[in-house]
């Protein structure tokens, strides 16, 4: 569809420069309606002469159904990051075909930062997702995303998640081709300059924090022992340990199908994340043995894409419990069974509670570690656990 809808367009656009703004209202594969409304205005002129454009904004709203819940009946964490995808996707796009390209661009996410679960969603409440464009650099745009959730009975409504993610934009012709580099973006026209540094800031900051070539490398070795340690635990099973690294590691494997993708053959980075979600809460319930809900996922770096008939093999294991959390480190591979080229696209950490049956957060059992690598990862989620705590109390 993105294939016949975005050139039509950006044919709309070159026609209609001083303001084309239309509602757009599509029909999702499952028969949710998504109001999309999509603005196109003439670009400002700022003091340098550039022409600048005016950010963009994209709206999604879906009731929560009986198979958006995880077993207890709370919203999937995956779900909602999966909504968070799709509502910055469809604003980052929006923004990149500003200006009238030559071609069609589309928008992927390249790093979300971490995402907080403020408040879970129920079966039966309303999302609402809101994504902005908040900064643009030459070759990337920062994303604001709020998650609500709304009683449709009484209205009341509440906010459940923020998330910021950073994208990038290829040609649509091009989505396959990887040595292609990042579409060069319009610039946008801010508020103030006081808006257009700090978001400046956060560019420069994220740049910092994205993860090295050498912490990709460390994800993998690691990856190789728990999958190590899942095998032989697989094979001897009484040498299991309750509540060991080992005990609990999972992985799970998908094939990946056209429905996953959003445009080119390109799997969203939205299934990917849900994907993530679901063999980290498999961890954290097979080490709580109750009900757990997802409550936040650090930073991720997507390094490769993942196409259409690609193996997607996840690996998750416990790193760092506190008396009430568990972080979890998850590793995504993609392999082209054709070539059987297997990468690593990309790994991060969720942080779990576990609820007891009045849905309040309850105390969990500790982490058992043995060898010096499960300790020095033990210590370093020790670190980001304290680091998270003093950024609350700011």
């Amino acid at each position: 569809m993105l294939r016949t809808l975005l050139p039509a367009l950006a044919h709309c656009a070159r026609r209609h420069v001083p303001l084309l703004a239309s509602t757009v209202r599509q029909r999702h594969a499952a028969g949710r309606l998504f109001a999309l409304p999509i603005v196109f205005a003439a670009g400002a002129v700022a003091a340098d002469g550039a022409k600048r454009f005016p950010p963009t904004a994209a709206d999604i709203s879906k009731i929560m159904l009986p198979d958006d819940a995880n077993p207890a009946g709370n919203v999937h964490g995956g779900t909602i990051l999966h909504l968070v995808d799709q509502a910055g996707f469809l604003a980052a796009t929006r923004y990149c075909n500003q200006g009238a390209p030559e071609e069609p661009l589309v928008a992927s996410l390249a790093r979300i930062e971490q995402c907080e679960f403020h408040a879970p969603m129920h079966i039966g409440e309303l999302a609402q997702v809101h994504a902005e464009v908040t900064f643009v650099a030459k070759h990337s745009l920062e994303v604001i995303v709020h998650v609500v959730a709304v009683n449709p009975l009484t209205g009341k409504s509440r906010k459940t998640n923020t998330a910021r993610a950073w994208y990038v934009a290829k040609p649509i012709s091009k989505l396959q081709q990887p040595a292609v580099h990042s579409a060069a973006l319009p610039p946008m026209n801010y508020a103030s300059a006081t808006e257009e540094q700090a978001g400046y800031n956060r560019y420069v900051h994220q740049k910092k924090l994205r993860q090295s070539n050498e912490e990709a490398e460390a994800v993998v070795k690691a990856c190789a022992s728990v999958r190590t340690d899942m095998m032989r635990l697989h094979l001897r099973p009484e040498e299991k340990v309750e509540h060991a690294v080992g005990a609990s590691a999972s992985s799970l494997v998908h094939l990946t199908l056209p429905s996953d993708c959003a445009a080119g053959g390109i799997v969203q980075a939205g299934v990917i994340m849900k994907l993530m979600d679901n063999v980290a809460g498999i961890v954290a319930a097979r080490h709580c043995r109750k009900n757990i809900v997802t409550a936040s996922l650090d930073s991720m770096d997507f390094h490769h894409p993942v196409h259409n008939a690609n193996v997607v093999s996840l690996y998750a294991w416990p790193t760092f419990t506190s008396a009430r959390s568990i972080e979890i480190e998850v590793a995504v591979f993609a392999e082209d069974i054709r070539s059987e080229q297997q990468v690593l696209c990309n790994s991060s950490r969720f942080t779990f509670v576990s609820l007891d049956p009045q849905g309040k957060v309850a105390t969990l059992p500790a982490l058992v570690v043995t060898t010096d690598e499960e300790k020095a990862r033990f210590q370093s989620g020790q670190s980001r656990y304290e680091a998270r705590k003093q950024a609350r109390t700011r």
